[in-house]
């Protein structure tokens, strides 16, 4: 039996050309984060009991870490220790992430349920969570996120079960 370790992972780069990486060790499912300050590489557990999850990974103004996983959770570094958090309850299948310029996080997302793409706010103190297109399966597979320079999200996806042609929210 092989041991399942790097998978789903994810890579974001720094201001210093410093690659930070998360990724599943799914032998002992725990949800991981792997950075290279110098020549050797920093390795650190985030979250244990993650089964099977992709992971995204991307660093705020302050370079610190910012990790979406599984079920939509929310796990990043404040300068001292891992936070973890819950994002939306129900479980999601493909989602993506993006920061802004003050740090706060959005997403976009389906639920395995199926209730079309969703879009997720973090404003440093709550979620606030909307359905952009109910279409059934409206951001399947894909469905990436961007923010402009007045902190405004941008979203890409596709709407599989009705037109299969490209979206576009803002």
């Amino acid at each position: 039996e092989g041991v399942l370790v790097g998978l789903y992972p994810s890579i974001a780069v720094d201001n210093e050309n410093n690659p930070h990486i998360s990724y599943l060790d799914l032998t002992n499912q725990i949800l991981k984060y792997a950075y290279k300050p110098d020549s050797n590489w920093i390795l650190e557990d985030v979250v244990d009991e993650v089964a099977q999850a992709t992971t995204t990974i991307k660093l705020d103004s302050n370079e610190y870490p910012h990790i979406l996983y599984e079920h939509l959770s929310h796990s990043y570094y404040d300068g001292m220790s891992w936070q973890s958090e819950v994002v939306d309850s129900a479980s999601s299948v493909w989602s993506s992430m993006a920061i802004d310029s003050v740090n706060n996080i959005h997403i976009s997302y389906i639920r395995s349920t199926d209730e079309g793409l969703r879009y997720g706010y973090y404003d440093g103190a709550d979620w606030d969570t909307r359905i952009i297109d109910g279409t059934p399966c409206a951001g399947m597979y894909y469905n990436p996120i961007d923010i402009d320079s007045e902190d405004l999200p941008h979203i890409s996806y596709a709407a599989y079960a009705t037109t299969n042609k490209l979206r576009y929210a803002h």
